[in-house]
């Protein structure tokens, strides 16, 4: 049960972080590479304060959540790109 809360944070913050970058950055590059260091950094800290301790297998968190914040904020830039043209 713990495992699906954490994938539940992990994806709610990793489809937040985007939604605002790519709301105040204009350009994508810089909102993508942002909303995946802001989504990084956010999981890290929640990590922090719930276990008490820096997790020892720290890189492999920061690999892992990484790859995942790539991929719903290119997923995420590509809805609201599509949104922004229809407008």
């Amino acid at each position: 049960m713990q495992e699906a809360i954490g994938l539940i944070v992990l994806l709610s913050v990793a489809i937040i972080s985007p939604l605002f970058w790519y709301k105040y950055e204009i350009d994508r590059k810089k909102a993508l590479t942002y909303s995946i260091i802001t989504t990084v950094i956010i999981l890290q800290l929640i990590m922090y304060f719930e276990d008490g301790y820096i997790s020892p297998f720290i890189i492999i968190t920061i690999i892992t959540s990484a790859i995942v914040a790539y991929i719903v904020s290119k997923i995420v830039g590509k809805f609201i790109k599509y949104n922004n043209e229809k407008t």
